[in-house]
């Protein structure tokens, strides 16, 4: 849990400001974006930039941790003017607070969803996998949660370490992360596929998603290879040039096509993954 312990204004003066950015050692925090900074500083030798909004976090052992302004920092040393900010002091108790804690700042600093993923999984130590899967993994919570898509972002991160376990089954199928086997299997629509039918088989799940990935051994008219080639003919669209011609799927049609597949292949009967917008998301068996 993180405590707010301070609230002032300071004025941040470019000796101050070197002093403070050699605390941005959290190891989550993204690079420095450069065309954010050159607006900064035009808008500072303008004067044109308002009051600032430094954070710091501290456990009361280890050094204290910048957790927002490091834009800000940069920009009163490059233009050598000094600004008034105001300047949070927090507490927090373990590592995973800071995950909590940097997603706070998401609407002043415009982290995206993949920032914010990125915190929560590094702060995890029992996940053993890609970056990229968690991502997924998010997304195919989100998914499956039917919560409005203007959900905030930090509501979406969250499902992460509340659904660990999720995310773990993803990764297995993934094994581990996305590769050029199983990348056409890399879709949000497709992750929230596989953990509805985890939750009426685990082990039918397994072994329908193996034979989606790989296509080793299967007939033509299999539901699995029936799925795979949708799958992996609806990347990008192009054509022309004898090429085949490749389609966008909304994630309603793939996850219809994916569920209509799994149905198939549970009730071992071949299927065409019809697919009409206008019908529901069909039901799993």
């Amino acid at each position: 849990m993180t405590r707010l312990r301070k609230r002032e204004f300071v004025k941040i003066t470019p000796s101050l400001a070197k002093v403070w950015g050699a605390l941005n050692t959290f190891s989550s925090q993204r690079p420095i974006r450069q065309w954010h900074l050159r607006f900064l500083c035009e808008e500072h030798r303008n004067d044109d930039f308002n009051t600032g909004h430094i954070a710091f976090a501290s456990n009361g052992k280890d050094p204290p941790v910048l957790m927002n302004g490091q834009h800000q920092l940069k920009m009163v040393i490059i233009v050598n003017k000094p600004i008034t900010a105001v300047v949070e002091h927090f507490n927090y108790d373990i590592p995973s607070d800071l995950s909590e804690l940097f997603r706070k700042f998401d609407s002043h600093a415009m982290r995206s969803l993949s920032n914010m993923v990125k915190v929560e999984h590094d702060l995890q130590p029992t996940f053993h996998w890609s970056l990229r899967i968690s991502q997924l993994a998010v997304t195919g919570l989100f998914i499956n949660s039917n919560k409005s898509t203007s959900t905030h972002r930090s509501r979406k991160v969250e499902m992460l370490s509340k659904n660990a376990n999720d995310a773990a089954f993803i990764a297995e199928l993934f094994d581990g992360g996305v590769t050029l086997e199983n990348r056409h299997l890399a879709r949000g629509a497709v992750v929230a596929a596989m953990l509805r039918t985890a939750k009426v088989h685990k082990n039918d799940s397994r072994i329908f998603w193996r034979r989606v990935t790989d296509g080793a051994h299967l007939k033509r008219n299999a539901p699995e290879a029936k799925l795979r080639n949708f799958l992996m003919t609806t990347f990008s669209t192009r054509g022309g040039g004898g090429l085949a011609v490749y389609r966008r799927a909304t994630d309603k049609e793939i996850l219809a096509k994916c569920i209509h597949g799994w149905n198939a292949f549970r009730k071992n009967r071949p299927t065409d993954l019809s697919y009409r917008s206008d019908k529901p998301t069909p039901k799993l068996v």
